[in-house]
């Protein structure tokens, strides 16, 4: 039922289309002209043309505000003044928040550990990139097993006192 009633809805924003012969510097050209009755109209469409254009609205996972991303671009932060920051962009700081509160958790500082482990064996010699490269894809597989459940917590840590 809920289906039927969102596939009748039909919104109606009306405008008129016209078409309109310009000066150009490289010969003539063509633009368009709407007219609109409303100005819930001509919001609505500024947003579809906006869209169409590749600047689509998101939300901000830092503030939680609505934005508009540029074309292209994957952006997830927003330029706005951050919440508990008095100069920087949730973009300056989001990804660094995020980074640290999935870094929070006992799998990931067991993981860090043992992957700085490896990382100063390499440095120092001891193994050799390619053995390096296996045991880092190791240990990531084990994180991945135990954020699933797969593994539980002492599981993972003695696994990783294995390397």
């Amino acid at each position: 039922m809920i289906d039927e009633e969102l596939d009748s809805i039909e919104p109606n924003f009306p405008v008129r289309l016209g078409f309109k012969a310009m000066e150009a510097k490289d010969g003539g050209a063509v633009g368009e002209e709407l007219t609109f009755d409303e100005l819930a109209s001509f919001l609505y469409t500024d947003l579809y043309k906006g869209m169409a254009a590749g600047n689509v609205p998101r939300r901000c996972h830092n503030c939680g505000h609505f934005f508009l991303t540029s074309g292209g671009h994957d952006t997830v932060y927003c330029n706005r003044i951050a919440p508990d920051e008095t100069k920087c962009t949730c973009r300056q700081v989001g990804a660094h928040r995020k980074e640290k509160q999935k870094n929070e958790s006992p799998i990931h500082k067991e993981y860090f550990k043992a992957y700085n482990r490896l990382k100063g064996r390499k440095s120092w010699g001891s193994i050799s990139t390619d053995a390096w490269n296996r045991q880092v894809a190791m240990i990531q597989d084990w994180r991945d097993a135990a954020l699933r459940g797969e593994l539980s917590d002492a599981e993972f840590r003695q696994k990783l006192d294995g390397v």
